[in-house]
């Protein structure tokens, strides 16, 4: 992917909000290099243009109870009214 309207700063702020968009503006400075105010300014300018869309919470399945998804699709043979009834309670019943 070509970013051409970044800079070695603004990908270090990027890089590093990728990681944890939970640091505080401050340590995010000090990590890329910058002070304080440069950083806010880049890192809104970021969000502005849309190179930041969201910032999300990364929560593990296992922990939220979560255990196994699965997505499937099914063909049938049959697709009568009645061999449709047939199957949804067959998915029902497991």
């Amino acid at each position: 992917m070509n970013l051409p309207d970044l800079d070695d700063a603004d990908r270090r702020l990027l890089r590093l909000l990728q990681r944890d968009a939970t640091l505080s503006n401050q340590t995010l400075a000090e990590h890329a290099g910058l002070s304080a105010s440069p950083a806010w300014r880049r890192v809104k300018r970021l969000m502005d243009e849309g190179y930041i869309t969201r910032q999300v919470a990364i929560v593990p399945p296992a922990k939220a109870g979560m255990h196994a998804m699965a997505y499937v699709q099914v063909s049938l043979l049959d697709h009568r009214e009645v061999s449709l009834a047939a199957f949804d309670r067959f998915v029902q019943d497991e």
